[in-house]
């Protein structure tokens, strides 16, 4: 058989080189080279966001390249990673594609004080030889001197053997709720350590914390790297089953980032990751089933049910934790569908059961909300799509550095400010927000979504617009102002991606509220859970009408309350019971047969009429 042959792809301005079979998609050999590239769309060509510029070994545009990028960058080498195959040698720059590399990611949130009582702890113990009468097996001597009756792992027993063999009197043993997972040479001053994640669709963070004390020592965040499959849980879900390797990659994908990050955080405090005894995870539903190597192919298919809606405890090995592969692991439990534990740890952060009518809801690419009213909870999830997060808007991007995160108009002009003061190369969420909400408010953005003129008051807003239908567009920053080269404007297409993504979200709100029998305005308090919802300007929501008309002071964003959440669940049992007690107790809306859903869908995706 013939052999394969093989190129060198060199990638700048990293300057890293890795040698490929021929026909490798480039995308799989950036990821060789430790760069990985985001598809929002997933690899299908229809984003036109993985832009790179190949220095050498340029290829025929294909078509969607040609849909997607300028005659001008096409005579350039600019192409998308994901049409392109390595057939030649190649010099590629993935100065636009990394330029995301540095991105925002919400770490803090909000979290109640619970009772100090996490499950795993360390005890010193003294274990002189046994006399020679004493018959007892060593086990059972462990057990007496630490004045409970454990359960030892297999493990346990091999490191208690290896120390009575070294003569070791002086043990530490590591529990975790009955069960003795190890047994070190004492004594051990240091305390023991606990890890929280969150493991959401575009990011993971991860909380180290001294267990004796609860105080948290270091976190460590970074993107989800599942992202270079796909912007949303529907494209990794279909990722997953596309292929035979499809699951396998991306569950290794995210265990390797979380085993990243918990060597960060264990760096920053100069501490072992072997000392990390207990880790506790939420994550929606799909990224629970991902990061558990678990097929998520029943949440693509009605009726959406996950494999396994209870808590789930493994070791640490056994998920693929090299740092800590003793550690026991937890995933909160799910509550169905496509809620998930992000959405049990964000009502523990949120505290016991509220006085009044009140609504969780995390914003985001898979909205999920809770409601509760008169002593029951309901709960559902939108498929509002990833527009909030920068994905699918001509000129989105991530929160990361030069992202447009605030937008107003100012003596007729746009007045803007990026994220750490960079040029700017695009608008990131809740700059979207704000400038479809400037848009909305001076009538040229009207109530279908369409963008037209306004009166004659408005010449200096009229003089940004260009083109019409489906064609419009209104010009932010023009190619000499902007750092990519290249005109920042809203599209008519960007209106329609910004209408189905709040309309989503505003008409699930409302069908929690019909079936509780509520209106906006009876809910005590709105809680905003998630980074998008931290970042947001509340009156900009409610200009564009995602969120209701009610009093500003009952609206409050909580940041990270899922991984808040996941805190008290490693810190304390009994918040830990609570999780699988809330998340029995939520009865699931299904959004799909319910016809005030389908109305109210139609209903929200129009915008208000200017003040």
């Amino acid at each position: 058989m013939a052999k394969l042959r093989t190129h060198r792809v060199r990638f700048e301005p990293e300057g890293r080189e890795v040698e490929v079979s021929q026909w490798t998609p480039l995308v799989r050999a950036a990821a060789l080279a430790g760069l990985p590239i985001e598809m929002p769309c997933g690899g299908m060509g229809l984003c036109g966001k993985c832009r790179v510029t190949l220095l050498e070994g340029a290829q025929r545009p294909t078509g969607e390249e040609r849909a997607h990028i300028s005659p001008e960058d096409l005579e350039r080498g600019v192409r998308l990673a994901c049409r392109q195959s390595v057939d030649r040698p190649m010099v590629v720059s993935l100065a636009e594609a990394l330029a995301h590399a540095s991105n925002q990611i919400m770490v803090g949130g909000r979290a109640h004080d619970a009772e100090l009582r996490p499950d795993a702890r360390l005890v010193n113990i003294n274990l002189p030889p046994a006399p020679m009468a004493d018959h007892r097996a060593d086990w059972r001597r462990v057990c007496e001197a630490l004045g409970e009756d454990l359960r030892p792992t297999l493990a346990a027993l091999r490191d208690l053997g290896e120390q009575l063999a070294a003569e070791q009197t002086s043990l530490a043993v590591v529990a975790v709720g009955d069960e003795a997972i190890a047994v070190r040479p004492g004594p051990v001053a240091k305390p023991p350590l606990g890890v929280a994640v969150d493991i959401g669709t575009t990011t993971v963070v991860a909380y180290l914390l001294d267990l004796t004390t609860g105080i948290e020592l270091a976190h460590a965040a970074g993107l989800n790297p599942q992202v270079v499959l796909g912007d949303d849980v529907v494209t990794r879900i279909q990722a997953s089953v596309a292929t035979p390797e499809g699951l396998p990659r991306l569950r290794d994908e995210v265990r390797g980032a979380l085993d990243g990050l918990i060597r960060d955080a264990c760096a920053q405090v100069e501490r072992d990751p072997a000392d990390v005894l207990r880790l506790t995870v939420v994550g929606n539903a799909t990224m629970a089933h991902l990061f558990l190597g678990l097929s998520p192919r029943g949440l693509g298919l009605a009726p959406f049910a996950p494999l396994l809606q209870r808590a789930l405890t493994v070791e640490g090995a056994e998920v693929g934790l090299t740092a800590c592969p003793r550690a026991r692991v937890t995933m909160l439990p799910n509550i169905g569908g496509f809620l998930g534990s992000d959405t049990v740890g964000a009502m523990l952060a949120v505290g016991h059961e509220p006085n009044g009518p009140t609504l969780i809801v995390d914003i985001g690419t898979n909205g999920e909300m809770v409601l509760w009213h008169d002593g029951q909870w309901l709960g559902c999830s939108a498929a509002a799509g990833p527009a909030f997060e920068g994905a699918r808007i001509s000129c989105g991007l991530r929160g990361s550095a030069g992202a447009i995160s605030r937008v107003d108009w100012t003596n007729g002009e746009p007045q803007f400010t990026t994220i750490e003061d960079h040029p700017p190369r695009g608008l990131c969420g809740s700059g979207l927000l704000d400038l479809v909400a400037v848009l909305v408010r001076a009538g040229v953005i009207d109530m279908t979504g369409r963008l037209e003129e306004v009166g004659s008051d408005g010449a200096a807003l009229n003089a940004r617009l260009s083109g019409e239908g489906r064609e419009a567009r209104w010009r932010l920053a023009t190619a000499a102002e902007s750092a990519t080269g290249q005109e920042l404007s809203l599209t008519a297409r960007d209106v329609r991606e910004v209408q189905l993504a709040k309309g989503s979200l505003r008409a699930s709100i409302e069908s929690l509220l019909a079936r509780a029998g509520l209106t906006a305005d009876q809910l005590d308090a709105v809680y905003l859970a998630g980074g998008f919802g931290n970042y947001l300007r509340i009156e900009s929501a409610q200009a564009i009408g995602l969120l209701p008309q009610m009093p500003l002071e009952r609206i409050e964003a909580v940041g990270n309350a899922a991984g808040g959440g996941a805190k008290l669940a490693l810190l304390s049992s009994e918040e830990m019971e609570r999780a699988a007690r809330l998340a029995a107790e939520v009865e699931v809306v299904d959004l799909a047969t319910n016809p005030i859903y389908q109305e109210q869908l139609i209903e929200q995706m129009m915008f208000p009429e200017p003040e």
